[in-house]
């Protein structure tokens, strides 16, 4: 069992024992074995959550990085006693919940009952959610999916699902969930339309930057990533993800934890932009995944293809170590330099300037060389912008 909030994950690395990674310091991770066996584990930005059977342990745990000794690591709060087997729960900053068969239970971060609620189905899941008041999604065995918020009198019934909702999770308006044949549905809970359906799907997790992005994987190991009507072709992964931070996902395998970086709709997004002006807007909130150096450089290589000077000057300001490259790429743009006069291709490949090598390829009729580059880089949509000869159309 694992979970995270943030930078942090939470796992379980025996039937006794867990792990709190901290994905960004490792000086903040720390592992804690306990005399009983772990149920399951739930964390917030501040606190974590350690069901046994019998009990519940809270620790207050340093998010920080003014760490001096590992006592600085973590400090337990309270525990409550009782009957939890078989039990979900999960914590905030606020309250703990806790749903054991057909009722909800809503504890105090000091550990003193503050308020249940019966429901007419078995709990099979529940996971905190924001809320001016604090609160959290519960999914039942009837398919029935609500939003419970604390100091109200009665949830609020977001879906009901024909079948059992094994898993469920909310982003805004967005509900995301796994039902009991491992189907995978996003719903818009406002209009009530279904944005997603996948079959045969394993895990699902929302981007925490990013409204609208997120990823799952189905029980073949594929991995997808979904922005607005773009999904993404599939790669293959070992695990269960558990965390979509920034551009990167975390997963678990076996007892370790991994991290990938799933394809991100970038190139699409900006050629859409070209027939869509108002799509820019959306480029600008898929960067807020922070891309990494190389989604930097496809950012500005798809900016030079599109003639977007704005991209490409964005794009060249992360790519430090490669910038000489980008402002003599840039003059490209800006018309200071022609690819048509500029006849050799090889060094625009050698400097990473994959757009302009296959246009000086093509300029000088070294047909052969823009195949190379085209397959190798996927770059086939550049071959509707040259002039290719008829007697290269079969190839092209």
């Amino acid at each position: 069992f694992s979970t995270s909030n943030s930078n942090f994950i939470i796992y379980i690395e025996n039937l006794n024992r867990f792990c709190l990674k901290n994905t960004l310091n490792d000086k903040n991770s720390f592992s804690l074995s306990f005399p009983k066996i772990i149920c399951s584990l739930s964390i917030s930005s501040h606190h974590l959550l350690v069901m046994f059977k019998s009990s519940i342990y809270v620790y207050l745990y340093n998010y920080q990085d003014k760490i001096e000794t590992k006592n600085d690591l973590y400090q337990k709060m309270f525990e409550i006693p009782g009957n939890f087997d078989d039990a979900k729960s999960d914590i905030s900053d606020r309250n703990i919940f806790v749903g054991l068969n057909n009722q909800l239970t809503v504890y105090s971060m000091n550990g003193i009952l503050k308020t249940n609620f019966k429901f007419n189905s078995k709990i099979n899941f529940v996971i905190k959610t924001e809320a001016i008041n604090d609160g959290c999604i519960v999914s039942c065995d009837n398919g029935s999916i609500f939003f419970f918020i604390v100091n109200h009198p009665e949830p609020v019934l977001l879906f009901k699902h024909k079948k059992a909702v094994k898993f469920a999770k909310k982003w805004n308006l967005l509900i995301a969930f796994i039902d009991i044949d491992k189907n995978l549905f996003v719903i818009d809970t406002f209009t009530n339309e279904v944005l997603l359906y996948e079959e045969n799907i394993e895990s699902f997790v929302f981007s925490d930057r990013v409204d609208n992005l997120f990823a799952y994987n189905d029980e073949n190991g594929n991995l997808f990533t979904h922005f607005l009507c773009h999904k993404s072709k599939p790669s293959y992964i070992e695990g269960k993800l558990i965390s979509f931070f920034g551009n990167k996902v975390a997963l678990i395998n076996g007892n370790s934890i991994e991290y990938c970086f799933p394809e991100l709709p970038f190139k699409d997004i900006l050629y859409e932009s070209k027939h869509h002006p108002e799509y820019i807007n959306k480029f600008y909130e898929l960067v807020n995944v922070n891309p990494n150096i190389e989604q930097w450089k496809l950012i500005y290589r798809t900016a030079l293809e599109i003639n977007n000077s704005d991209i490409a000057t964005l794009a060249a300001q992360h790519c430090g170590e490669n910038f000489n490259f980008f402002q003599f790429s840039q003059k490209v743009v800006t018309g200071q330099i022609s690819i048509e006069k500029y006849k050799k291709p090889n060094e625009f490949e050698e400097l990473g300037a994959i757009d302009f090598a296959i246009r000086g390829y093509a300029y000088i009729n070294d047909w052969e060389n823009v195949y190379r580059l085209v397959e190798k880089y996927g770059c086939e949509r550049l071959l509707l912008d040259l002039n290719v000869p008829e007697n290269q159309f079969d190839n092209a």
